[in-house]
């Protein structure tokens, strides 16, 4: 899955009648208006009985698909993506989120993405 922010549809809960409070109140109601779009990139996961160390084979992917300043290190090393690379990707995200909300500038926060000409002195800065 191609995980990056751009890829994050987030709504605000709807004003109440009264205007002073939201409708959505608990943090766990929070699921309503988080989306993920664009799952171009996703392939199927199958849990197959007896296999050994893991769900897919481990072979040398033939380059990064998707974006690189959220890829996984190991996607970045041509290794097989796996769920774990996405979660890595997910942690990038907001991580990305999180800065630009503190800086208060909508662009780029990552060490990694300023000044970068290449993959690989991507995957050096991470």
């Amino acid at each position: 899955m191609d995980v990056k922010t751009e890829n994050f549809m987030v709504s605000h809960p709807l004003p109440s009648v009264s205007g002073n409070s939201y409708l959505c109140c608990s943090p766990l109601d929070s699921s309503k208006y988080v989306r993920l779009i664009d799952f171009g990139l996703s392939e199927s996961y199958h849990s197959f009985v007896g296999v050994k160390f893991g769900h897919l084979k481990n072979v040398p992917s033939k380059g990064i698909v998707g974006t690189p300043l959220y890829a996984s290190c190991h996607v970045m090393r041509n290794q097989t993506p796996s769920r774990r690379d996405d979660l890595e990707s997910l942690g990038y995200v907001l991580l990305d989120l999180y800065l630009m909300i503190k800086s208060g500038v909508l662009e780029c926060q990552l060490l990694w993405s300023h000044n970068v000409t290449s993959d690989e002195e991507i995957l050096w800065k991470k």
